[in-house]
């Protein structure tokens, strides 16, 4: 005795409806972040997805249709196609806005058991709009007739999507590291493939008692965010020496002015870093002269900042090249360099005469504007200006169109900034002996032209000189200079500013 269990479309849409109900209360998505969205929780913001040009939620619309119309014997025909096309664009779907603190869009990670079913929910109503089109025609003829296009689309689908979540699911798990499993539990598969890489960094011996390390960067993409701002992370962190390019950057001790400075590469460095960033891949290499190199890679996930295999933090690949480098925190007390030396405000008395014997110019000192151009690393230091074959920064330097004067003890510092905000001159006096800053003022204009430069300079008694050059037309063109009463503001014995 045979058992025939007969199967009709409205029977197999009610089983359609079943495990659409079951996909609400399971996970569809997980994001990279961490969270995950069970099916109730999509259907109920998912039909705002068009804004991000997504149309898979209006699946959902068609597929009810559908399952209303078997229901009540009718063709569903367009409406379960339409589900199907509709349901396709979940494919296409890389992120979710979440709103849990501000507007923020997270990758997805992975596809939960609940968008299984939702899919296989899906095929079945393809098949039973398939299976009520073939009793139709078996209705209307009377007779057996072939199976529906669509009732073997529906199976055929259904099969696919059992067949490759369950390899998916099986595949990742066999594949993927520690994180990746651990990400996995609770969900079928991965969007992306997994991870493979081991994700335990190995053991390097130690790197130590290196006093010349020369970093090559090429940093693009979230790698810009991962590695050294300025030479200054490095040397903070205890290294004697770090060298970009053709600068070689260092700490300068001098009666305890303790500052960073720099100079013309020499030498071969004892080792190289080499660290490379795209939008795809992170590499960090140690190169040792005479010995063999070693790297560390990350493969960078599309459409999101993780790395393969992941990594402990964002700026994890620095602390591993600090690690492998053996440096550490250097005590701020051991490393703090001087705030930037605030200029005193002094008011000067416009001359139409000035002393003969001027300085128009200076051999000893040059500002390099064009080095930040080249070494960028350098621009946090401030600007650089070369002192004897070295080169201090001087974040007090507040513009690149300065002018440098000295005489056998000090050099003068001119910038005028070029805008409408502060018109007037910034001097900045520097001590040839310790590169100390002996004092810096800012002498204001009583007049709205902007484009100038100090032509001269000389500090003489209590009094500082300075004769102004004007690219245009103005009031200042019959003044031979300016007068700067000094004593009223500088103390010489401490060198300190009165308010």
């Amino acid at each position: 005795m045979s058992l025939k269990i007969k199967i009709n479309s409205k029977s197999l849409s009610a089983i359609a409806i079943a495990l659409w109900l079951c996909s609400m209360f399971m996970t569809v998505f997980t994001l990279y972040r961490g969270d995950k969205f069970p099916g109730y929780h999509i259907l109920a913001i998912g039909w705002l997805s068009p804004i991000d040009l997504n149309f898979a939620w209006y699946a959902n619309v068609f597929f009810i249709f559908a399952f209303l119309m078997l229901q009540f014997r009718k063709k569903a025909t367009v409406s379960s196609i339409l589900a199907g096309i509709l349901a396709l664009d979940t494919i296409r779907l890389s992120g979710i806005m979440v709103t849990s603190i501000g507007a923020d869009r997270s990758a997805i990670y992975g596809y939960g058991y609940g968008a299984v079913l939702w899919f296989l929910a899906i095929s079945i109503m393809i098949a039973a709009a398939g299976l009520r089109n073939q009793e139709e025609r078996r209705k209307s003829c009377n007779e057996k007739t072939k199976n529906d296009g669509l009732l073997i689309i529906g199976i055929t689908s259904f099969s696919i999507i059992l067949g490759a979540s369950v390899y998916f699911s099986i595949n990742d798990r066999l594949k993927a590291n520690s994180n990746e499993k651990e990400r996995l539990e609770g969900i079928a598969f991965k969007r992306y493939p997994v991870c493979q890489e081991s994700d335990t960094i190995p053991k390097r011996a130690l790197i130590s008692s290196i006093s010349h390390l020369e970093i090559i960067s090429e940093l693009k993409g979230i790698g810009r965010h991962m590695f050294w701002d300025s030479p200054l992370f490095f040397l903070s962190h205890g290294q004697p020496i770090v060298r970009v390019k053709n600068i070689d950057y260092y700490w300068s001790q001098n009666k305890g002015n303790n500052k960073v400075v720099a100079r013309i590469s020499s030498g071969v460095p004892e080792i190289q870093l080499k660290v490379k960033c795209s939008n795809t891949d992170i590499k960090m290499e140690f190169k040792l002269p005479k010995k063999s190199s070693f790297s560390y890679s990350w493969k960078i996930e599309e459409g999101t900042h993780r790395t393969c295999p992941e990594m402990k933090g964002l700026h994890y690949p620095t602390q591993l090249a600090l690690d492998t480098l053996h440096l550490s925190k250097v005590s701020l007390n051991e490393i703090e360099t001087k705030k930037p030396n605030q200029p005193t405000r002094i008011s000067p008395e416009f001359m139409h005469s000035v002393p003969e014997n001027m300085y128009s110019g200076c051999q000893s000192a040059e500002i390099l504007p064009d080095l930040i151009k080249s070494n960028p690393e350098s621009g946090e230091l401030g600007k650089p200006l070369l002192l004897r074959e070295t080169i201090n920064f001087y974040p007090e330097i507040r513009s690149v169109y300065s002018n440098v004067f000295c005489n056998q003890e000090a050099v003068y510092v001119t910038h005028i900034p070029q805008g409408p905000i502060d018109e007037g001159i910034y001097i900045m006096k520097i001590s040839l002996e310790d590169t100390r800053i002996d004092w810096n003022i800012f002498v204001p204009f009583t007049t709205k032209q902007v484009f100038m430069r100090v032509a001269s300079l000389l500090e003489e008694g209590n009094s500082l000189w300075v004769t102004i050059q004007d690219r245009s037309s103005s009031p200042l063109d019959d003044i031979a200079g300016l007068r700067i009463p000094l004593n009223k503001y500088i103390n010489k014995e401490d060198t300190s500013f009165s308010n």
